[in-house]
């Protein structure tokens, strides 16, 4: 057992049979411990650093790891935490924060801060228990004696999301309407065939039957004797029943585009073709796929025009299907959503129900084929359809990715088209109602991105995607083949100033000083110099030479922020004698001038010297970090799940 040894600083560690004290694992907090929590999920405890005393409350929960003794983060909650609760299907752990009335939640998943629950100043919050029938958050309240049921299912009190590039060594080429699913049985996302070349507007494409699989931010190929074809559009879906992904139909791509309808599982290494009794229509691209917890099956839309590429179709499908057990049954037919295709479609945990958004609505008119894109959301319970009404939308689109986060409590919806406009922007559903995520760096627009929630990675990861430039009478395919996680909370950045140098010791007036940043980041960066001497301007830039016209002893400060807006800082001491060592010419004064704006002579040999030693030497600790760490800095800057190191 882990006790709360309040005053001490310290957790002390109790054998559970007998009762005695047999080890102290330090918080290093600054107050004292008031409770602890053992996630039997990822082995760590959660201490809360409350309050000791007279120093007052704290603010802190220190997550140790018992192995090790060591801390390994220290999360900024409410005032005075004082009581833990933790849903275990939402990976969150709840934090009583008396002294601000508030109720903190952590992603344990991320070890991150990903929300706060205000109960209002005048509330005391104390003991706090998750009621496993409803997964609601109930509250007692210290001095009143009342206790106060929370809906948790609302979302979070951040709207903001963070998305990383993944820098992969491996990854799929560029594709667009794959198959994918995250297959919690082996921890990885599976994806399967998708268009790589060609026109991905209309399906007249060449498509892959390759299957591969992303785990801790790593791609791999996964060679199969015998697979589904080559195809685009297939739907997939874990089936927690069987422990395999289930894939549905899809279409051949170019030059035929037949729709197909064969049943498919992968067991995390091999796929098998299913031969059930009854199946439902090969509706290709009008299809889209999810898994039901309410029904214990996989349930398939099955929508839009049956036949009549060419001219008039011989009808319309608006069909609901389930498939558990081995077999296929149609559960609903004519009623829902209205025939259509590319539409979005995921199971919504917080709404216990399946949400449907947008898709477009071909159909035979006078001899045309008008496809209009539609804006509407649906939702599927208790064996019905039924249409909602939110205040806002996304924007009417198809092909748009869609996909359950638990971080936010809601569905997620990213990119999409209409007509020729492309989006990028992301939309969460949380309790009825689209809410607009602000991201401050988001991938390109694009359509048929493969998405999916990775509960190991804890965030959701989107690949690939497309993009026709120039459409519709010219241009070229772009086929995406970068990958990208989205997380809440927190930003994910690991900005850090390593070094600020200068190139020498005391540098006489006139002569040349070069500044050289060596900076992590995992986005690009701006930079910003302060305290600069006269005779240096500041430029936005990582090297910086100019020639300093007064003497004295100069701290020069640089900050760098990155694309989230994060910021970071790293000093140095000048120092500029009165009088110059160079007789030789020198900029003018109050010049600043780049390593390509070296003069030449004896003065520029003596720059290009700094110069060449300053690039070398900074060169020189890149490849060193590189040699040691290699790809494992990049995994580290996008995966928030593993302990945070300290920076040099």
């Amino acid at each position: 057992m882990y006790y709360a040894a309040r005053g001490s600083f310290v957790v002390d560690e109790i054998g559970e049979l007998n009762g005695t004290l047999f080890g102290q694992l330090p918080t290093g907090a600054s107050y004292g411990p008031t409770n602890t929590f053992y996630d039997p999920s990822n082995h760590l405890l959660y201490v809360e650093d409350g309050d000791w005393l007279y120093l007052g409350y704290g603010n802190q929960v220190v997550v140790l790891n018992t192995t090790t003794g060591r801390a390994i983060a220290n999360l900024t909650v409410g005032g005075f935490p004082s009581t833990f609760a933790y849903d275990s299907a939402k990976h969150l752990i709840y934090v009583s924060c008396a002294a601000t009335g508030t109720i903190s939640e952590i992603n344990d998943l991320t070890n991150q801060v990903v929300g706060t629950i205000s109960l209002g100043p005048t509330t005391l919050p104390g003991a706090i228990l998750v009621d496993p029938t409803t997964g609601d958050l109930l509250v007692g309240e210290d001095g009143t004696g009342m206790l106060v049921e929370l809906a948790t299912g609302a979302p979070t009190s951040n709207a903001t999301g963070y998305w990383s590039p993944v820098v992969t060594a491996g990854a799929p080429t560029g594709r667009a309407g794959a198959g994918v699913a995250y297959d919690a049985a082996s921890g990885s996302v599976v994806l399967f065939g998708g268009c790589t070349s060609g026109s991905f507007f209309d399906q007249q494409c060449n498509a892959s039957r390759e299957t591969w699989t992303y785990s801790g931010g790593a791609w791999t190929q996964i060679p199969t004797a015998v697979s589904p074809s080559a195809r685009v559009l297939p739907s997939m879906a874990y089936d927690p029943g069987t422990q395999d992904v289930l894939l549905f139909g899809g279409l051949t791509g170019y030059p035929n585009g037949t729709p197909l309808r064969d049943t498919w599982e992968f067991n995390g290494t091999a796929w098998t073709e299913l031969s059930p009794a009854t199946s439902p229509p090969a509706s290709g691209m009008n299809q889209a796929m999810t898994y039901d917890p309410a029904t214990g099956s996989v349930v398939l839309f099955a929508s839009g025009w049956q036949a009549g590429v060419l001219g008039p179709p011989t009808g319309y499908l608006n069909q609901t299907w389930a498939f558990s057990n081995g077999r296929w049954m149609e559960i609903a037919n004519g009623t829902g959503p209205s025939p259509r295709g590319l539409e979005s479609l995921t199971y919504d945990a917080s709404s216990h129900a399946l949400v449907l958004f947008g898709g477009s609505q071909c159909g035979y008119f006078d001899g045309s084929w008008p496809c209009p894109t539609l804006g509407d959301t649906w939702t599927f319970a208790n064996g019905s359809w039924t249409r909602q009404s939110p205040s806002t939308s996304p924007t009417p689109r198809n092909l748009a990715a869609l996909a359950y986060d638990p971080q936010v409590n809601g569905s997620v919806l990213v990119g999409g088209q209409s007509g020729l406009a492309v989006y990028s922007d992301e939309w969460a559903y949380v309790n009825g109602t689209w809410n607009l995520i602000e991201s401050p760096l988001a991938p390109a627009p694009r359509v048929g991105a493969q998405m999916a929630y990775d509960a190991a990675e804890g965030a959701i990861v989107l690949f690939g995607g497309y993009l026709h430039v120039g459409r519709p009478t010219a241009g070229a395919e772009l086929y995406y083949n970068d990958t990208w996680t989205l997380r809440f909370g927190q930003p994910p950045s690991r900005l850090s100033v390593v070094a600020l140098l200068h190139s020498k010791g005391p540098s006489p007036v006139g002569s040349i000083v070069i500044l050289v940043a060596d900076v992590r980041s995992a986005t690009s960066v701006s930079y910003s110099f302060t305290g600069l001497p006269p005779g240096c301007n500041p430029l936005d830039m990582s090297l910086l030479a100019c020639a300093p016209t007064v003497a004295g002893e100069f701290r020069i400060v640089l900050t760098v922020t990155d694309a989230y807006g994060m910021s970071s800082n790293g000093s140095v001491v000048l120092v500029v004698t009165g009088t110059s060592s160079v007789s030789t010419p020198s900029p003018s004064a109050g010049t600043t001038v780049t390593l390509v704006m070296v003069v030449s002579g004896v003065a520029g040999l003596a720059i290009g010297v700094i110069a060449v030693a300053a690039v070398a030497y900074v060169r020189g600790r890149e490849r060193l970090r590189e040699r040691q760490e290699g790809e494992a800095i990049v995994r580290e800057l996008e995966d928030s799940t593993r302990p945070d190191r300290p920076m040099p």
